[in-house]
């Protein structure tokens, strides 16, 4: 582990919660030394590690580890033991000492692969993400992407959407009635209870999206008439055909 802040998510048995570290060097009567770090609790994030992970990302937290060990109280552990770990173990967790490349927990295979410290680790997890067929090359090239694998998820999630249509449909503030399935939602945790991001498509695979509390009950198979009440809005640049006050026909 590297000395200074780190963010970390862990798992508090119904919650996974958000941790800050702080590491330090001490030395030992004979003249060496380890590395000794605090952790201490923060809040409660949700009860799912993506949930948790999107709200982490929501705060502009983005360089994080997961380690399922810490739980809801402040302590003080040295860390020399964990960095003589073999880089071809898991690390963290309840695979600690076991070996990466027999494992086939995807969650501990993904977390080694993406938060690892250790680069080493990395390859061995992405090697075995590889075998397992949950990871791929990435399909194209830009010079936004950092990494050269992903997810198969990723990887067809990326070919579903590419037919689709984004943009505003109809007019602002028109009611009207269009046939649509569910393909896509989250939710997060607000002060005045959970809000949900709904994404649907129509017959000719124009993109319209829900955001609220209340989120109507539509297919995920087939398509259904509603009728709503058209919004344009705009997230970074993108525009967006949100759709207000829907109700099934």
């Amino acid at each position: 582990m590297k000395n200074g802040q780190q963010h970390i998510i862990g798992f508090g048995g119904q919650f996974w919660t958000h941790w800050t570290s702080y590491t330090w060097e001490e030395y030992r009567a004979d003249g060496t030394s380890f590395q000794r770090t605090s952790h201490t609790y923060l809040r409660n994030l949700s009860h799912t590690l993506e949930e948790a992970e999107e709200e982490m990302k929501r705060r502009g937290i983005t360089d994080y580890i997961i380690d399922e060990d810490l739980r809801g109280e402040k302590w003080t552990t040295p860390d020399y033991e964990r960095e003589q770990i073999a880089p071809h173990l898991f690390s963290i967790g309840e695979l600690t000492n076991q070996p990466i490349m027999e494992s086939d927990n995807l969650k501990y295979l993904f977390g080694a692969y993406f938060n690892d410290s250790n680069a080493r680790r990395r390859v061995y997890a992405r090697r075995r993400l590889i075998e397992l067929g949950e990871l791929i090359k990435h399909p194209h090239t830009d010079d936004n992407i950092k990494r050269t694998y992903m997810s198969t998820k990723r990887y067809n999630a990326i070919i579903e959407r590419a037919g689709r249509k984004h943009g505003y449909f109809y007019e602002d503030g028109e009611r009207i009635e269009i046939k649509l399935k569910e393909v896509g939602s989250f939710h997060f945790e607000t002060v005045y209870g959970f809000m949900y991001i709904v994404t649907y498509l129509d017959e000719t695979d124009r993109v319209f999206k829900y955001k609220g509390s209340n989120p109507p009950d539509i297919s995920l198979d087939e398509f259904v008439l509603i009728k709503g009440t058209v919004k344009h809005s705009e997230y970074k640049g993108k525009q967006d055909t949100m759709l207000q006050r829907i109700k099934t026909l």
